[in-house]
Formats: structure tokens, sequence, C-alpha cells
């Protein structure tokens, strides 16, 4: 079993930088990834290539709190 193992995970800006890399190590530790953004072919794009199963993404974009808040 591993750290993260039946947790799943919300992250906000998550196919690039900071995000991308966070996903990544999460994922790796057995997360399901919730994975925010305001490009869903980016979104795609990243949880593609996340070892595990189970990543979601949304399409919202963080600086608006009515796309944001049906997420949390």
């Amino acid at each position: 079993m591993t750290r993260f193992s039946g947790k799943n995970i919300l992250v906000i800006g998550a196919y690039s930088g900071i995000g991308r890399a966070a996903i990544r190590r999460l994922a790796s530790e057995g997360a399901a990834i919730v994975a925010v953004g305001r490009r869903e072919e980016k979104l795609r794009e990243v949880l593609r290539d996340m070892p595990g199963a189970g990543h979601q993404w949304v399409v919202a974009d963080a600086a608006s709190w009515e796309q944001l808040q049906p997420v949390i």
C-alpha cells in the first residue's frame, strides 16, 4: 500500500509547473487526482501520462468562484 492509496486529491493549476510536478508525485504514491485547469486538452494530456487510475479533470478558472465552487 502506498502513502496516498485510496485518497482523492484536488490540484488547481495542474497542467504546468508546480501543479504538474505535484500530481505526478501524488499519483506515483497512489492518489487519484482531480486536476483543475482552464484548458481541457492540457488536462487530458497531463493525466494521460500519470501512473495509477481513477484520475479526473475539471475545466474551471480558479480566479472565478462561480466556476470553482461546484468543484469544491
